[in-house]
C-alpha cells in the first residue's frame, strides 16, 4: 500500500545499531508526501529484526503513528 499512499516514501538517516541474542536495530525516519492529503511525512521510526543462521525469524516495527496519521489528515 505504500505506493497507492505515498509520493516519494523513502527511509533517510538509517543506522544499524547491533545489539545481542541475534538481534539488530535499525533507525531512522520515513519521509514522503500523502497522496491524500498532500502533506510531507517525516516520522521517526525504528525495526528491531531476529535472526537465526543470518535469516530475519521476527520483525518489529515501531514508528511515530500520530504524525503519521496528521500527514494523512487522520
Amino acid at each position: 500500500r505504500i505506493g497507492e499512499d505515498w509520493d516519494n516514501f523513502h527511509l533517510a538517516d538509517l543506522k544499524l545499531h547491533d545489539m545481542s541474542n541475534n538481534m539488530v536495530l535499525a533507525t531512522g525516519r520515513y519521509r514522503g508526501t500523502s497522496k491524500k492529503s498532500g502533506k510531507a511525512l517525516d516520522a521517526q521510526m525504528a525495526h528491531l529484526w531476529t535472526l537465526n543462521d543470518g535469516k530475519a525469524v521476527s520483525f518489529q516495527q515501531f514508528v511515530d503513528t500520530k504524525g503519521v496519521a496528521k500527514t494523512i489528515g487522520n
